[in-house]
């Protein structure tokens, strides 16, 4: 169970404080000892032991605190937006507005559904952390698009995608064969 939280990239200070807080509100529901009983001393930190004393209610509490992350992750990355410059004024333009993100010769534009064209001072990778992987996807390292703008896809010949997109980009969109499977199911789950 810890190596999932670690793969999952979650603090382990922040998931011990919830199962602490969740064992303490379980031990206020107990009856109390009797006064001729020692009172045993305080648990340890469960992540401080390596998880071994982890019961079934606690991984139940610990899997409830990562789908909580999760839908806290998602909420965030729907709100993503972002200041761009353009001339002599800063353009506010939300991840809705947004049909995807093209890199060409280093630099990096954004373009809206409307087909509006801004260049950002961010990489394709600090986007991606930013927006929702529901909404966006990574089609290759220099494509980064939103479901709206999807038109559709076709096979090539050397088992990559073709992507077709709306307002349409000025390189061809191929995603590779790594990757094909990964398009057809984000592009299916609409």
């Amino acid at each position: 169970m810890e190596e999932q939280l670690f793969e999952a990239g979650y603090s382990s200070l922040g998931l011990s404080s919830y199962l602490l807080a969740v064992r303490e509100e379980q031990s206020h529901g107990r009856p109390q000892q009797e006064a001729s009983q020692p009172t045993p001393p305080p648990a340890p930190n469960p992540l401080a032991t390596g998880l071994d004393d982890i019961t079934l209610e606690d991984e139940a509490a610990a899997a409830a605190w990562l789908r909580m992350r999760e839908r806290t992750k998602r909420l965030v990355a729907a709100n993503a937006s972002w200041m761009i410059p353009h001339r002599n004024k800063l353009i506010h333009v939300t991840a809705a507005e947004v049909a995807h993100f093209v890199r060409q010769d280093g630099v990096v534009h954004l373009t809206t559904l409307s087909g509006v064209q801004y260049r950002v001072d961010f990489t394709l990778d600090e986007v991606q952390a930013q927006v929702d992987p529901h909404r966006f996807f990574r089609a290759n390292r220099q494509v980064l698009f939103a479901r709206p703008s999807l038109l559709g896809f076709e096979r090539c010949r050397d088992q990559r995608l073709l992507v077709h997109l709306t307002p349409t980009v000025a390189i061809p969109v191929l995603v590779p064969r790594a990757r094909r499977k990964a398009l057809e199911a984000w592009a299916s789950h609409a």
